[in-house]
């Protein structure tokens, strides 16, 4: 038995998408609320993507700016990047408004961009640490996450994805 394609993003239209924080779901796991941040800091097919240092360096830096915040009542799952280099997902669980999702993003990448050295930043801790760029190469990047962040907040809301047209 085939089980249905559930991934929402494969049905957004990747031409038309502008960079921005979009939640494509929340699906509960365990009777927890589970959201997915899809964190989109370049242009599909316009912007050139993230490096695979960009990329890796802010796994590492937000990743650890987001589990270093204390907060009660969001727990972050995971944060990483997409694979087609575009942004990142962050996966939150709890219960918890979409601005205090914002919020916690926006206090994170604070948080990353006030480091001054790249965590886990040697082979012990990291599978391919050469692959990792100084904190001054990717403070654009965070910064762009920043104000992605800042706007929705303004906003009070996620950005919104166009959808493919189904036939």
């Amino acid at each position: 038995m085939e089980k249905a394609v559930r991934s929402v993003t494969f049905q957004v239209d990747h031409e038309k998408m502008a960079c921005g924080i979009y939640l494509p779901m929340t699906e509960m796991v365990g009777g927890v609320p589970v959201k997915t941040l899809d964190i989109r800091v370049c242009k599909p097919y316009c912007d050139p993507v993230l490096t695979e240092g960009e990329a890796h360096t802010i796994e590492h830096m937000l990743a650890t700016g987001v589990r270093s915040l204390e907060c009660d009542h969001i727990q972050v799952l995971y944060f990483g990047p997409m694979g087609c280099h575009t942004g990142f997902y962050l996966l939150l669980a709890g219960n918890f408004t979409d601005l205090e999702a914002l919020q916690f993003l926006r206090a994170g990448t604070e948080k990353a961009l006030a480091m001054t050295a790249c965590p886990a930043n040697n082979r012990r801790q990291c599978g391919n640490c050469r692959t990792l760029l100084p904190t001054e190469k990717v403070r654009p990047v965070l910064e762009k996450i920043r104000a992605l962040c800042l706007a929705c907040e303004e906003r009070k809301s996620f950005d919104s994805y166009t959808y493919l047209e189904m036939k």
